[in-house]
């Protein structure tokens, strides 16, 4: 079973972009856990229910977010995931994520 999701980045100069997630089922040691993978930044978490894992990959993107951000590093991160430099209109940069068919974001902006 695969499901859908979407998470909203609250972090620094990328709030408001939204990632697709996809949801599935795994079992676990015998235990069924719901997994939620974010592919343009290869991050999954997991838990109980495929809403918390959902929030659990939240956090987890928006820790990681933060940490590239404050690092200095998210341009060459991201570029390895595959997202690409672009400048806006109005002549700040931003990062674009790979095209991915069920993916529907907004740019992440890098400007500081």
């Amino acid at each position: 079973m695969s499901r859908g999701a979407e998470i909203s980045i609250r972090e620094n100069q990328v709030e408001g972009t939204r990632l697709s997630v996809e949801i599935h089922e795994e079992e676990v040691e015998g235990k069924k856990v719901f997994v939620a993978y974010c592919s343009c930044l290869e991050l999954a978490a997991n838990d109980d229910t495929p809403e918390k894992a959902t929030e659990s990959l939240q956090e987890t993107v928006n820790v990681f977010l933060a940490a590239i951000l404050e690092k200095g590093t998210a341009e060459t991160v991201l570029s390895g995931h595959g997202w690409r430099k672009e400048t806006r209109k109005d002549g700040k940069p931003q990062m674009v994520p790979p095209e991915v068919s069920n993916i529907e974001l907004p740019p992440v902006l890098l400007a500081r």
